[in-house]
């Protein structure tokens, strides 16, 4: 039996051999064409992103740069909300912390979303772009704005240096409570301008307009500042000295103590608090000082004696000079309490006639009369304290005696003798047209008691407690 041959014929191996061959070559082709684009690829990159690439050595420079454009691309278009709508809501947040939408509203534009404002020109909707009307509308405000930043007024919208120094004025006159340091004005710039309007009493409108500037520019220039120094403050020291508030000394100095007390006093009122003499500030102290005058209770003190007249003498003391002596201690006392007005019959060694005093007393209208005066007697036994009113005087003066009187008692140890409270018909007791007292401060004739008025200490301890009667008989206080 013939055995048949079952391999393929050679001429098919040869073509199917040649085949592969083909196919190796043009796959080992391909690829090499693959890498060389690759290669051309990479130097095109590296040239094109050289400086990138020597701060980035990884091999996926190509995608930190793509996310680098897309992270720039994304900052860019959030930043096309205006920078005045920025300002201007950071100016209010700033403010108003506990409005609610404000703070979404900066929220937003601190995290870049885009946000509306009807203020902003900058942004340009792509519809816009091919609507002409609009477009010129936008041209328009535009220019509207840079006209505004020429800052012919200063309102709302503006963005000029001058703002900046409106707002530090504000905050000199305590209308910029936490308001932004910017040179932008926005609503919480015009909120507070229209508060200062209001508070000075001028038109509000909103604007730094001329009169606006102009009472912020009489404020700051004038005296009533801190760290000026002008005539005027010596005036204005003494009404606050009236009021809770004194204790300032008279210098012509507005220093931090005076802009401490005027504090004190704008805070009590309900007035702005700047510590300045401003016109409101200067209105209620003036007025208040109209009222304390009209209410202050004038005290007339009367040192007996004086001049050619040396009154009694005793143990190498004149009346006249212990008087005066005393007379000016009760004064320099008085001084410490408000709402007192006090006149001296004499300040120094004159002659007076005894309806000169009383005449004086009357024409100033004084509320009471104090007559000072030392005893005297033939013998040198007699010793003592004692006080005078007219007989037919008010019981209501006869109470004010007994006050002063034992107020006066105290100035002295229980060796002095206290002789008590008395009528006379006296003439500055009878001739004066108001409560009047004379009082007896210890014999000059007897030794102990001379010898008290010859120490300076004695003489203003009685100056003090005389001057504390006369206080608690009519009401002051300190």
């Amino acid at each position: 039996m013939t055995q048949k041959n079952s391999s393929l014929p050679k001429s098919f191996l040869i073509f199917v051999l040649f085949m592969f061959l083909f196919h190796s070559v043009t796959i080992q082709i391909v690829v090499a064409n693959e890498d060389d684009n690759e290669t051309n690829n990479i130097e095109v990159t590296d040239s094109n992103n050289h400086e990138e690439t020597s701060d980035n050595a990884s091999n996926n420079s190509d995608n930190d740069q793509n996310e680098s454009d897309s992270e720039s691309d994304y900052n860019s278009k959030n930043q096309e909300t205006s920078n005045d709508d920025l300002d201007d809501i950071i100016e209010e947040n700033h403010n108003n912390s506990n409005n609610q939408d404000d703070e979404e509203l900066l929220e937003n534009e601190v995290e870049g979303a885009p946000t509306e404002s009807k203020e902003s020109i900058n942004d340009v909707e792509p519809s816009d772009a091919k609507n002409p009307d609009v477009t010129k509308d936008k041209n328009q405000n535009q220019l509207q704005l840079s006209k505004k930043n020429n800052a012919s007024t200063l309102e709302e919208g503006v963005r000029h240096n001058d703002v900046l120094t409106l707002k530090k004025d504000l905050q000199t006159l305590g209308f910029a409570n936490g308001m932004s340091m910017t040179n932008y004005y926005g609503s919480y710039t015009t909120k507070k301008v229209k508060d200062l309007q209001k508070y000075y009493g001028i038109k509000q409108t909103g604007k730094a307009d001329k009169d606006t500037l102009k009472i912020i520019k009489d404020i700051l220039n004038s005296p009533y500042l801190p760290g000026k120094r002008h005539q005027d403050i010596i005036p204005f020291k003494e009404k606050l000295n009236a009021t809770e508030f004194g204790g300032i000394s008279l210098t012509n100095l507005y220093g931090s103590f005076t802009e401490k007390r005027v504090k004190a006093f704008q805070k009590k009122h309900q007035l702005v608090v700047n510590g300045i003499g401003d016109p409101v500030t200067l209105k209620k102290l003036n007025n208040i000082h109209s009222e304390l005058e009209s209410n202050k209770i004038k005290i007339f003190i009367d040192a007996g004696h004086g001049g050619k007249d040396p009154g009694a003498s005793g143990n190498g003391l004149k009346e006249k000079d212990l008087t005066l002596k005393i007379a000016k201690s009760i004064e320099k006392h008085l001084r410490q309490y408000k709402n007192v007005e006090v006149m001296m019959a004499r300040s120094i060694d004159k002659t007076l006639s005894l309806k000169e005093r009383t005449d004086m007393a009357n024409k100033w209208g004084a509320d009471f009369y104090y007559s000072v005066h030392i005893n005297s007697f033939t013998s040198s036994t007699a010793r003592g304290f004692e006080t005078f009113v007219h007989p037919t005087t008010t019981s209501k003066n006869k109470d004010s005696q007994k006050m002063i009187h034992n107020e006066i008692m105290k100035s002295f140890s229980t060796n002095v003798i206290n002789r008590g409270t008395k009528t006379a018909n006296f003439h500055v007791l009878r001739e004066s047209n108001m409560e009047s007292m004379l009082a007896e401060y210890l014999f000059i004739t007897n030794k102990s008691d001379s010898s008290l008025l010859k120490q300076q200490k004695m003489i203003d301890k009685i100056g003090k407690n005389t001057a504390q009667g006369i206080a608690k008989a009519n009401k002051l206080k300190k």
